[in-house]
This record gives C-alpha cells, structure tokens and sequence, in this order.
C-alpha cells in the first residue's frame, strides 16, 4: 500500500509529492527520474518549498518545519512554521 499523498505541488520541470509519516518524491525532470527523501520527522508533510534542487523548507502537520541545503541528504529543524516570522514572510510572498 501506498502512504497516502499530504501534499502536491508542481512549478516548471519540478514536481514534488508529500506523504504522510514525513516522506517525499521528487522529481526535476518532469516525472522522468524521481528522488525518494525520508524525513527524520513522522508527521504529514503539509508544504514544501524547493528554491533550487538543493534547498528546501519542509513543513509538516504538527507545525514542525525542516531545512536542507542538500536535497534531502541531511536537516537541520528551524522555526515552527506557525511562527510569526514565518506566517509575515508567507503573507508578503
């Protein structure tokens, strides 16, 4: 059985997929190779932000929110996405 999908998104060539229990897909080719990235977090991944094919900020369900600079090789936890820095900077984007 599949994870049940908790997000979607596609921009360009780049299509990324989140899963529940903190799983992801990602392609930057269209759907032509896809990459499987695990989280170190168990929760529903609710948003993803890829700015380039290495960084991202991952949120998930219960408000926790991850950063990588690698595409998804390693993550360092940052604010908690219902942080007020982080919902001014979602209101001006």
């Amino acid at each position: 059985n599949w994870p049940e999908v908790t997000f979607l998104s596609a921009d360009g060539n780049r299509i990324v997929i989140g899963y529940e229990h903190g799983s992801i897909l990602k392609s930057e080719d269209a759907g032509a190779t896809w990459k499987f990235i695990r989280t170190p977090v168990n929760q529903d991944v609710v948003k993803v932000d890829f700015y380039d094919a290495n960084l991202a900020i991952i949120g998930f369900d219960e408000g926790h929110t991850l950063e990588t600079k690698n595409g998804g090789a390693t993550f360092k936890r940052t604010l908690h996405w219902r942080h007020p820095l982080l919902m001014v900077a979602q209101r001006i984007s």
